[in-house]
């Protein structure tokens, strides 16, 4: 119930472009599911062709280190804590699976078609994926 509430209210700020709100929902979503990553500052940012080629870099690591699967945004910077890094993408979907919050990054370089395209054949991927690293833990 409390996520779903969280969901609806970060959506409704991602909508509005709240910083703000969107800065103190995500803290409460990353405490939510006990991800090992917390959001320490969200702020609009510049696109550039160079951070965009270093966000799809830093997704890959970003993945790896925490359980942040993917990443919504609408053009901030995320900054986690303990790392030395940001991560900038755009609105993608927010949804919850396997008990954890699942989040979607999709590159500011990707168009929305190329979005659609490739979701319904990641989809399966991903919940493996996902069940994976429950195993592994």
């Amino acid at each position: 119930q409390r996520h779903q509430k969280l969901t609806d209210e970060l959506r409704i700020a991602v909508d509005e472009f709240d910083s703000r709100k969107w800065s103190e929902l995500l803290k409460n979503l990353a405490q939510d599911v006990n991800t090992t990553a917390t959001v320490k500052d969200v702020r609009p940012v510049q696109e550039s062709s160079r951070q965009v080629k270093h966000l799809e870099k830093q997704v890959d690591e970003l993945s790896c280190k925490s359980h942040w699967r993917r990443v919504v945004t609408k053009k901030f910077v995320l900054t986690q804590s303990g790392e030395n890094t940001a991560l900038i993408a755009d609105v993608a979907e927010l949804r919850m699976e396997t008990g954890r919050l699942e989040v979607t990054v999709k590159s500011l370089s990707s168009s929305l078609k190329e979005k659609e395209r490739t979701q319904k054949a990641s989809r399966d991927r991903r919940r493996r994926d996902l069940m994976g690293w429950e195993d592994s833990r």
